[in-house]
């Protein structure tokens, strides 16, 4: 009877480790979830940039040739991406490990060309959760050609860039003389040198 106690008492021990064990198990899966969210926040992000509106001729001609380089001779690292119609914003391939870090190790020569667009004010870099930010407003009818806006996110500006660009989208830069008429661009930054 005693032997049956002990074998009675080991199983339930055995059960309750067991138990103890799943119960484990079943926390740590609990936060898996966590653990997937702060591994996908510790990758760097791609790499992208958006093409800036202008109106005039010689930028115009500028921008598509800058497309058909990227379109010849990158199209393998970087491309449009496919929600947007007009083909302004570019954004890493998947699996190209293509972002800021590595961009002058991957490619010398599209880095180049990236430095020489954002020098010339032809494209912006610029990360696609600041990008959407601007695109969703201005596809939504938000904001337009004279609104008005009031970025309260303005740091370091890209945004608010983006934004101008669509607001005073209808000025034609050479062929007006009240350039910056309509138009007020209050800027207020705790750092004097910007």
């Amino acid at each position: 009877n005693r032997r049956n106690d002990n074998i009675s008492l080991s199983e339930e021990l055995q059960h309750a480790l067991q138990q103890l064990q799943d119960q484990e198990q079943n926390n740590m899966n609990q936060y898996n979830h966590i653990r997937n969210f702060l591994a996908a926040l510790s990758q760097p992000l791609p790499l992208t940039f958006r093409i800036r509106q202008h109106k005039d001729e010689m930028r115009r001609s500028q921008k598509e040739a800058f497309k058909q380089i990227l379109y010849e001779k990158y199209d393998h690292l970087i491309r449009p991406v496919s929600y947007d119609p007009d083909q302004r914003i570019y954004q890493a391939v998947p699996n190209s490990n293509l972002c800021k870090a590595t961009l002058g190790k991957v490619s010398p020569q599209l880095k180049s060309l990236i430095l020489d667009g954002t020098s010339t004010g032809l494209i912006a870099r610029q990360e696609m959760g600041s990008i959407m930010p601007v695109i969703a407003l201005s596809r939504g009818k938000y904001i337009s050609y004279g609104s008005k806006v009031l970025d309260m996110c303005s740091s370091p500006g890209s945004k608010t860039l983006q934004a101008l660009e669509i607001i005073a989208s209808n000025i034609d830069h050479q062929n007006s003389n009240d350039r910056d008429e309509g138009y007020d661009h209050i800027f207020n930054d705790a750092k004097k040198r910007r």
